[in-house]
């Protein structure tokens, strides 16, 4: 057992719930593949400046990794999200690592989302959720069935091309304190990109990675070593640096 698998369980000690060995080296073999983007240990944190460009509105955020703990079940980091402006207020996921990808949950019962995985490919996709699409004959209607583990949704688009946003993925999983919304599949869109904020923070190899949102585009920047540095989601003609968007102004050492 290496040293990271021994101290978690160190963690845990002799109780039943406790992860097995092959449990714990799945999920730090899986926190491991996604690092390069999104590091996962107790006490990183990135802070946000947030503005809402339709009423030119700004809020701060502060996003960090908590303690290690058990979920019903599962072994996860806590994240934590502090509103800068209200420091009181504070709301909290969890984060864990499978199959070369990173997820995010904020209760046991609910299914939880994949928000990255690895390999960082340009062009490579995956599913937030786990969700089966099947197409009916009525009015040329689609429905959609929903998997088990999800909490029971479904409904009709009449257009084709926008059949895959009609869910509302984001109703399916966590309350969404996380900036990710919008349609279900998330493509990688570059690897290699720079990125200026607007305090003159530079960032270089970003990971962009993108969505729909009905009829606009959302986008979020990783950078190497850092994890998010940037969001702009409903990205538009009207917006065309999105309506809102999410920069981080400083970070953990």
């Amino acid at each position: 057992m290496t040293l990271g698998l021994l101290a978690l369980a160190g963690f845990y000690g002799c109780s039943d719930d406790s992860p097995t060995d092959a449990e714990l080296s799945a999920s730090v073999n899986a926190l491991n593949a996604v690092a390069q983007y999104f590091p996962v240990q107790e006490g990183i944190y990135t802070d946000f400046t947030i503005t809402d460009n339709s009423d030119a509105s700004v809020s701060h955020q502060r996003i960090a990794i908590g303690k290690s703990v058990r979920v019903n079940g599962r072994q996860a980091y806590q994240w934590l999200f502090t509103n800068l402006d209200n420091p009181l207020q504070v709301d909290t996921g969890y984060l864990f690592g499978e199959n070369n990808a990173l997820y995010y949950f904020e209760t046991g019962d609910e299914q939880a989302e994949k928000m990255l995985e690895a390999p960082f490919i340009q062009g490579r996709t995956w599913e937030r959720y786990v969700v089966d699409i099947t197409t009916s004959d009525n009015d040329n209607s689609y429905s959609y069935a929903l998997d088990s583990n999800l909490t029971g949704y479904s409904g009709k688009d009449y257009d084709d091309e926008a059949q895959n946003d009609y869910v509302n993925y984001d109703e399916l999983g966590p309350a969404e304190t996380t900036p990710i919304s919008g349609s279900n599949e998330l493509k990688i869109r570059a690897v290699d990109e720079a990125l200026e904020t607007e305090d003159g923070m530079d960032f270089s190899n970003c990971l962009r990675v993108e969505n729909k949102d009905g009829g606009y585009v959302n986008r979020y920047w990783y950078a190497a070593g850092v994890g998010l540095v940037r969001y702009a989601l409903r990205v538009s003609e009207v917006f065309p640096d999105g309506e809102i968007v999410g920069e981080v102004t400083s970070s953990s050492p």
